[in-house]
């Protein structure tokens, strides 16, 4: 069985995931999101842009469009 799907961290390295199904490892979703299930740890303001997040190892990498002309890819 894939370690995602036994709930060890994975990375989110291309569209849909690691094998592009869209599915995420870990323990099983609340019933209820409440104050006590998500907490906001960080946030990063982006302009408009096409591609969702890339997660590898400690980084996310972003994308964004400056003045509707340059994009620009960000490692968080």
């Amino acid at each position: 069985m894939e370690a995602r799907r036994q709930g060890q961290p994975n990375n989110w390295p291309q569209w849909h995931g690691p094998t592009r199904d869209c599915l995420v490892g870990g323990p099983a979703w609340p019933t209820s999101l409440g104050k006590d299930h998500l907490k906001l740890l960080w946030h990063v303001d982006l302009g408009p842009g096409y591609p969702g997040p890339i997660v590898a190892k400690d980084r996310v990498f972003v994308a964004e469009t400056k003045d509707k002309k340059t994009e620009i890819v960000l490692a968080l």
